[in-house]
């Protein structure tokens, strides 16, 4: 069937969350810019002051949510029932709470077990009554968030978007780094309990610097994100000569830019908007596996993966040994191969063809 309208005739609302730093917020403002770089009429309205606040949604022909909703969603349904319905699942909507219920003591027991029941009615209702009734499309960032959240969805990456990168180098003046240190950043979050992931990343540099020590440098490990419990931020505190809980930071690409490498210490295949921007910036990546099929990294060629911990130590090593001649190799090559996959030409090519195939079938 052909498209019944032009892409710069049709409004799309974009609905999710925008302040902050972390990577949901990042996507809906990503998200917009996206819709507006193919040439539609792209609107962000913010999910906290959707019911709050009287904004009119008839004029939008397209209402793409970012995760599930409630009330909010009630209120889009009477205003506007005739557009089309995306939801996009960028987290694990129950095991994030479930993890945050579990590990995360900086909130009160009282506060995480309301948010932890006010998330699984959510999470029911979406799944048992808007989405099969009511939602035209699901997507997922990736796999393993599509069987996360148990839902059949199209995986459409997140787009890398190079003009956030560039406005904050502007920024990034001369840092103060020792020649002998080695930094490694990595970025930790409650999605997927990523923040668990610590443990293992100390263990990981503690080692390495055992090695090191005859060499003359020394590993130091910087903690970005701030999904960090007391009980883990203690343990951290133990190590702090060669671990920084860094936090949310506004100089963090700065950081990012004069790291040695990026180390995401979790085993799951998916790639985050940090591992995305390392790459941007010539860092390479280091990652553990359960299983190296399921990744994009691969192991020598656009950065370093491992199963076990000693095997991470060695490679790790290796790579510091052999700085100068590797990170190019390993950055370029994660440059031609991971964001590639993820350029606005690409993952632009995908939405629009599936907006315009929903609003050709719409109308």
């Amino acid at each position: 069937m052909e498209k019944c309208m032009e892409p710069t005739s049709i409004s799309v609302c974009v609905i999710g969350p925008y302040k902050g730093k972390g990577g949901v917020s990042r996507s809906t403002l990503n998200m917009v810019l996206l819709y507006k770089y193919l040439g539609f009429n792209a609107k962000l309205i913010p999910s906290s002051i959707l019911v709050s606040r009287k904004i009119p949604l008839h004029f939008c022909d397209v209402i793409h949510v970012q995760g599930p909703m409630f009330l909010n969603y009630i209120k889009l349904l009477f205003q506007a029932p005739r557009s089309v319905r995306i939801i996009t699942y960028r987290g694990w909507v129950l095991e994030e709470q479930l993890t945050k219920l579990r590990y995360m003591d900086n909130l009160s027991l009282i506060r995480r077990v309301l948010s932890t029941f006010t998330t699984i009615i959510v999470y029911l209702v979406n799944k048992f009554v808007f989405i099969p009734f009511t939602i035209h499309l699901i997507t997922a960032v990736s796999k393993i968030t599509a069987k996360k959240n148990k839902v059949r969805a199209i995986v459409i990456p997140n787009h890398f978007f190079k003009y956030y990168i560039e406005d904050e180098l502007r920024r990034c003046y001369g840092f103060n780094k020792d020649d002998n240190e080695v930094w490694i950043a990595t970025y930790v979050s409650i999605g997927g309990g990523k923040f668990l992931s610590i443990l293992r990343l100390i263990k990981t540099i503690l080692l390495l610097n055992k090695l090191l020590v005859n060499d003359g440098k020394k590993a130091v490990l910087l903690i970005f994100g701030k999904d960090v419990p007391r009980w883990l931020e203690k343990i951290c505190m133990k190590y702090s000569h060669v671990i920084r809980l860094m936090g949310y930071t506004n100089d963090y690409v700065c950081y990012l830019k004069y790291s040695d490498l990026f180390i995401a210490g979790y085993t799951m295949p998916e790639l985050g908007h940090a591992v995305i921007e390392a790459v941007s910036l010539g860092v390479p990546i280091a990652k553990y596996t359960d299983n190296s099929l399921d990744e994009e990294i691969i192991d020598g060629f656009n950065g370093i993966l491992a199963q076990h911990d000693t095997d991470m130590v060695k490679k790790i090593y290796d790579y510091v040994l052999h700085m100068k001649e590797m990170r190019d190799i390993l950055a370029r090559n994660a440059k031609e191969t991971v964001l590639k996959r993820r350029s606005f030409m690409c993952i632009g090519n995908m939405w629009s063809m599936i907006v315009e195939k929903m609003m050709a079938w719409h109308c």
